[in-house]
């Protein structure tokens, strides 16, 4: 049993990834991947998150900057992807 006043997870630890997708924005659009997953955010708060980024054009990588990071469950409550992008990045690479 987790001890009162204590997060029941580690902080800011990855639970579980549910998906991985890459979307395909048009014609001439860029696309980009979406990942959806479980996480343990920086109070220890498990929460469902869904995540995008952008590859880079004609580079390899990804735009650290195009990610965008929210809890599914309350849409209202989103994070700077660029702090989060490295492990979005990790996701998605080891899951393609």
């Amino acid at each position: 049993m987790t001890p009162k006043n204590k997060p029941a997870f580690a902080k800011n630890e990855l639970r579980k990834v549910h998906q991985v997708d890459y979307h395909r924005n048009g014609i001439g659009g860029r696309g980009f991947y979406s990942v959806s997953y479980d996480w343990a955010d920086y109070d220890g708060v498990e929460r469902r998150m869904l995540a995008t980024i952008t590859p880079n054009n004609n580079v390899s990588g990804y735009d650290e900057y195009s990610c965008r990071v929210l809890d599914i469950d309350e849409p209202h409550t989103s994070w700077r992807g660029d702090n989060l992008a490295h492990k979005i990045i990790h996701m998605i690479e080891v899951n393609k």
